[in-house]
């Protein structure tokens, strides 16, 4: 749920059995999601997975073929974009290249019939907003990307609108700028509160700037949740592999009692915390994040396993250290950087804690 405190503009939205076809080809299907106001929801997926399109059916662009889009319990659907008067930042800037800076972020003002004082405030008080104050006179042909794109927001916002989409509007800017723009854009929603609905295919800029993520696979929703639940307990094997590096081990006879999962792997039982009806597998899949993984010399208690060294790369910041079963699974594990380095035909055991790992079912007795 949003962490800021929403105010009265921002909306509610609620999509109900969205589905969305183009000929024969199912662009989306039974898409069902509430946005709650001031939430920051980001629609996380591969090309194809459906989630620009889902944006476009947000903002008017793109009719669903079945389905309901409701605004605080008002419907939608067939509104235009215009009367549904979202903000809308797109990649591309979409800026008027004969217009000032200033005059870019009066734009929506003028149309809107505000008196000329009070859109020229407002205007200058949002470039001030994104760090623009000393631009207002030139030509977006005259910025940088990150400042035509700091514009784009600005005028976006300056009408004060009840939802902001955005789509992909990061991923032309290179890293540094990247995370000034992520930064700036979770200030301006933290104090706005505005609701939120952003498409990327990043996943480190899904988990940074997100209340909750929508993972999008084929059309339909794979997982929704907080970013944190999602990145640790994956619920398919889709988002596992998808959403960061991950590690996957087969287990076989899995039993699932009292909120944990016991399985074997190579004959060693290994456990981890799930959600699940008590019950039998005949097989899983244990998920794990490199990170969570300890190397250690000798056996821990717990999930552990005998491993070889087979690679270590520097990675600044860390280690990342590949290592080989006596199953032949191959395994990763991110560690400080330290001055003790493992090397490749080292022997030893990787181990981690039963909270940190997740069951990926793949069949059930």
């Amino acid at each position: 749920m949003p962490q800021n405190s929403p105010t009265s503009m921002a909306s509610r939205l609620d999509a109900v059995g969205i589905s969305k076809c183009y000929g024969t080809f199912r662009a989306l299907t039974d898409i069902n999601v509430t946005i709650s106001p001031g939430e920051f929801l980001t629609l996380l997926g591969p090309s194809g997975s459906g989630k620009t399109t889902f944006l476009m059916s947000l903002a008017g662009f793109a009719a669903p073929t079945s389905g309901e889009i409701l605004e605080n319990g008002e419907e939608i659907t067939h509104r235009s974009p215009d009367q549904r008067n979202f903000g809308m930042v797109f990649q591309g800037y979409a800026l008027f290249p004969h217009m000032s800076v200033l005059e870019n972020v009066i734009f929506p003002l003028k149309l809107r019939k505000i008196s000329k004082d009070e859109r020229t405030r407002r205007a200058k008080d949002m470039l001030d907003r994104v760090g623009l104050a000393a631009h207002i006179a030139k030509r977006p042909s005259e910025l940088s990307g990150g400042q035509q794109q700091r514009v784009a927001l600005a005028r976006s916002l300056v009408y004060r609108p009840p939802v902001l989409l955005l789509d992909e509007p990061f991923s032309a800017l290179d890293k540094a700028l990247k995370s000034d723009l992520q930064s700036e854009l979770r200030s301006i929603h933290r104090d706005l509160g505005t609701t939120c609905v952003f498409v990327t295919h990043d996943q480190s800029e899904a988990l940074a700037l997100s209340d909750r993520i929508a993972i999008f696979n084929e059309g339909s929703i794979s997982q929704i949740g907080a970013p944190r639940e999602i990145y640790r307990h994956p619920n398919n094997r889709f988002v596992a592999n998808f959403l960061g590096r991950i590690n996957l081990m087969r287990l076989s006879d899995v039993s699932l009692q009292q909120g944990m999962a016991t399985g074997l792997h190579g004959g060693v039982t290994l456990r981890c915390h799930t959600d699940r009806a008590d019950g039998r597998l005949r097989e899983a899949t244990l998920a794990v994040r490199p990170e969570y993984v300890r190397l250690e010399q000798a056996f821990d208690r717990g999930n552990s396993l005998p491993v070889t060294v087979t690679e270590v790369v520097y990675n600044g910041s860390c280690l990342s250290i590949s290592v080989l079963t006596s199953e032949g699974t191959k395994l990763l594990v991110d560690v400080p950087d330290q001055d003790n380095v493992p090397k490749p035909g080292d022997h030893g055991h990787v181990s981690w804690a039963a909270a940190d790992g997740a069951l990926l079912p793949d069949g059930q007795e």
